[in-house]
């Protein structure tokens, strides 16, 4: 797909569901205590069997919204090249807000990480649009 094709408001949406399917789906967290920062993500594939999972530990000094964008930034590189429609579900409200509005002049929101993901969905590269 072209990039001119690509709108980034097709491909990120704040809107919540009344439910959210498994079937092809990738769901990612981030968390915060007193043990220190960390991020997840587990993969379904078509059939709701977990396909695969992921963890990564950050440093204690990292807060949840760095957390919640670094397990963003995995699942979106463990799909890169997927052939079929994959949906990577978040519950932070904030980082996606960040992913998509590309002219935040909010510090949080303009992070290097926030532009990487700005970047990987200008390309088209990942999460194919919504019909």
């Amino acid at each position: 797909m072209h990039p001119a094709k690509f709108l980034i408001d097709k491909q990120i949406t704040i809107q919540p569901l009344k439910e959210y399917p498994t079937a092809n789906s990738t769901h990612t967290d981030g968390s915060k205590n007193d043990d220190g920062t960390g991020s997840a993500y587990c993969c379904f594939d078509e059939e709701n069997r977990i396909s695969s999972t992921w963890m990564g530990k950050l440093s204690k000094e990292n807060n949840v919204f760095q957390a919640e964008l670094q397990t963003i930034s995995q699942a979106i590189k463990h799909h890169e090249n997927a052939s079929n429609r994959v949906n990577i579900w978040s519950d932070s409200l904030s980082s996606l807000q960040a992913i998509q509005n590309p002219t935040s002049n909010s510090k949080k929101n303009s992070t290097p990480r926030t532009k990487q993901h700005q970047y990987w969905l200008d390309q088209g590269t990942h999460w194919p649009p919504r019909e």
